[in-house]
């Protein structure tokens, strides 16, 4: 048999075989925008800092104060905290509190501060856990928190918020009564400290804002069509008032925030995640209302956008 023999059956075969399908993560030629995003953007979020600012270790048995260092006071009673669905705790146990001060922690959190057609103004955002030997406690009974504030703004409320999948973030109203205005004697500063107390019935997330109405028209960004929220993240970041609003997936490409408050300045930001670790991200400096937007996310490195928001 000739070499030619042995090489065209070879060669015929390989004309009825389908040619392999590149895999969908092409780009377009003119500015690298990745056009069929398929990583996942809670990786986005995994790689900021959620430390709490302080571990406080106390004993159940015992009545204590706790004050974290910008003056908010934590008052908790005796066998506040128990096993789940049991009696309380014994001994020892520990107490994580943060206080959400600024637009990063917020988008950390993946918080969005809005209420349909409202949007919040924060003045104390916190988030705490009490834990055992790595087991959760609950909480048995309120617990007072107390913080100075020198300009009182009005009624304010308190809500419980917390992520979940598919609803995003959500808010609760809490149940133990609204923010009242009071005086007290600060372990610090003693007596005559003006400012607001509220009392909790939940660990967590939690919020004293003044929730106000929105009445703008909305605000757009258009992707192409395979942008999702799967993959994809987009915020207005209110400068202003320090309020992450995040915009909601309507489909094929089309994120909306609805119901902006007007004469605010803030920056849009996009995140999207291209490929496993590969993100993509894109910034915009606004003052409410704005017109539609059509973000073109360049790569960037995470360190580099993660210290965008912490500039704000």
């Amino acid at each position: 048999m000739t070499l030619k023999q042995l090489l065209f059956p070879v060669s015929a075969l390989l004309l009825f075989l389908p040619a392999c399908e590149k895999e969908r993560d092409e780009f377009t030629p003119v500015d690298s925008v990745p056009l069929y995003p398929r990583g996942q953007i809670g990786n986005f979020f995994l790689g900021m800092d959620q430390a709490p600012d302080t571990v406080f270790t106390v004993n159940n048995q015992s009545g204590f104060k706790l004050r974290s260092h910008t003056g908010v006071l934590v008052e908790i009673e005796p066998e506040t905290f128990g096993i789940p669905g049991g009696a309380p705790a014994e001994g020892t146990i520990h107490i994580a509190w943060k206080e959400i001060r600024t637009l990063y922690d917020q988008v950390s959190r993946r918080m969005s501060l809005r209420l349909d057609n409202q949007w919040m103004r924060p003045y104390l955002l916190f988030e705490w856990s009490a834990h055992q030997e790595g087991t959760p406690l609950e909480l048995r009974k309120p617990v007072v928190i107390k913080w100075p504030e020198n300009q009182p703004a009005g009624a304010l409320q308190l809500w419980h918020g917390q992520w979940s999948e598919p609803s995003g973030f959500t808010w609760n109203l809490s149940s133990t009564g609204g923010v009242s205005l009071s005086t007290w004697v600060d372990p610090v500063q003693g007596s005559g400290t003006n400012g607001y107390l509220v009392s909790t019935d939940q660990t967590g997330i939690s919020g004293a804002v003044l929730v106000e109405d929105a009445r703008t028209d909305s605000l757009q960004a258009t992707f192409f069509p395979a942008y999702s929220k799967t993959n994809t993240a987009v915020y207005f970041l209110d400068t202003d008032h320090g309020s992450a609003l995040a915009f909601r997936d309507n489909g094929a490409g089309l994120f909306i925030l609805p119901g902006l408050p007007a004469g605010r300045n803030g920056r849009v930001v996009c995140v999207t995640e291209a490929i496993r670790y590969r993100f993509y991200s894109s910034w915009k400096d606004i003052t409410t209302p704005s017109p539609g937007w059509e973000p073109r996310p360049t790569e960037r490195q995470l360190p580099v956008v993660y210290e965008m928001l912490r500039g704000l």
